[in-house]
């Protein structure tokens, strides 16, 4: 019986159908022989050796079909190691791509990088568990997403797609507006009223595509920035205080230490 609480691995054909949708953040799938057919919102897909799937926590997939010889590899994220690289990809174009379509045929110098990058995820998965991991991790998954946009003009994409409903749409643009303007107006109301929609409504979207609230969203986003500059920059607070817009060092240390339970000094030192 395949192991289904494995974050990653190799599967075969008689593992398929334990492997299902089970709606965490994301799965990556790379197939490396065979064939298979996947139904993908009620779409079915056809995927052959160097196929590229990637199916968020909303979409509804099972495996239809799979040949003797078939095999994958595979990565399972939980939406808190993905949310971090949904909130800093603000192209409409990645997403139009990923979400719309899921399925990709990536040319063989993208499929050696994508089999590159299993490996670092595998290596990174290894490691005892502290924060660098959790840091690496993220930074892995930011950096397939961001290869993936860059890449996506290259793709040859299956043009058949179910379109997603607006809460997406408006979702997807509550992100883009929020990496735009996060260091200058963290009001639920600016964003609500940027996007021609009322607070309740922006509310039920986010809650519908993203898990959480609007002001979740952005407090975490602010935190996410907070932690990048503690972590990866020489700024003192008082410059990462000016720099998100914060009205003195007290009142950013305060923010922090309410979301994460840490001083920002006992952050950089954990």
């Amino acid at each position: 019986m395949f192991d289904k609480s494995l974050k990653y691995g190799v599967f075969g054909f008689n593992e398929a159908k334990d492997l299902q949708n089970d709606s965490v953040g994301c799965y990556v799938f790379l197939i490396t022989d065979g064939y298979a057919e996947m139904l993908v919102n009620g779409n079915k897909k056809i995927l052959k050796a160097n196929t590229l799937a990637v199916l968020f926590y909303n979409d509804h997939w099972n495996w239809v079909y799979n040949s003797k010889h078939f095999s994958a590899r595979y990565v399972k994220l939980t939406y808190a190691e993905v949310e971090d690289a949904i909130y800093r990809i603000t192209s409409p174009t990645f997403w139009d791509i990923v979400l719309f379509h899921s399925i990709f045929y990536p040319d063989s110098a993208a499929v050696k990088l994508l089999n590159s990058w299993f490996d670092s995820l595998e290596w990174i998965s290894a490691q005892a568990d502290n924060r660098d991991k959790i840091e690496l991790l993220k930074s892995s998954i930011y950096t397939l997403f961001l290869a993936l946009n860059i890449e996506f003009e290259k793709l040859s994409v299956d043009k058949n797609y179910t379109k997603r409903n607006q809460s997406w749409i408006l979702g997807i643009r509550f992100l883009n507006l929020l990496n735009e303007y996060k260091d200058t107006d963290r009001s639920v109301q600016f964003y609500a009223s940027k996007m021609n929609i009322t607070t309740t409504y922006l509310n039920k979207v986010t809650h519908k595509v993203l898990r959480a609230s609007p002001k979740e969203l952005i407090d975490k986003q602010i935190i996410s920035d907070i932690k990048h500059y503690l972590l990866f920059s020489n700024l003192t607070l008082k410059e990462i205080s000016d720099i998100l817009n914060f009205e003195d060092v007290s009142y950013l240390s305060r923010f922090f230490k309410k979301h994460t339970d840490l001083t920002t000094k006992e952050f950089k030192n954990s």
